[in-house]
């Protein structure tokens, strides 16, 4: 009879050592299951972060390249009108020109109309 309750004694221990150790190994999935978990969402945070960033960085070049456009439309709107005045002054000094070589005409007209009478 002592024979079997020492057996059974050790039977116990064996099955409560085996129950530690499966209760050790699951601790052990579970704390690599976390750290893996922490990982991944520490890498999906940065990752967001870069992207957030390169948005940042894209919405900024944008920015840049519409006032470069508003510039360079500005400056092309000032050389039209400056053209455009040029070509005013241009047929402006072309009337004043026609209008000057036509007096010249008219009193060179009238020097030889008066020539004869003197």
């Amino acid at each position: 009879a002592v024979v079997s309750t020492q057996s059974g004694h050790y039977g116990r221990e064996r099955q409560r050592e085996e129950f530690m150790k499966l209760r050790e190994e699951e601790m052990r999935k579970q704390r690599l299951f976390e750290e893996e978990n922490e990982r991944l969402r520490l890498e999906k945070e940065r990752l967001q972060q870069e992207r957030l960033a390169q948005e940042e960085r894209v919405r900024l070049e944008l920015e840049e390249a519409e006032r470069a456009r508003v510039a360079l439309e500005q400056e092309r709107s000032k050389l039209e009108r400056e053209r455009e005045m040029v070509k005013k002054k241009e047929e402006e000094m072309r009337r004043l020109a026609e209008v000057e070589r036509k007096k010249k005409e008219k009193s060179t007209d009238c020097d030889s109309a008066l020539i004869p009478l003197l």
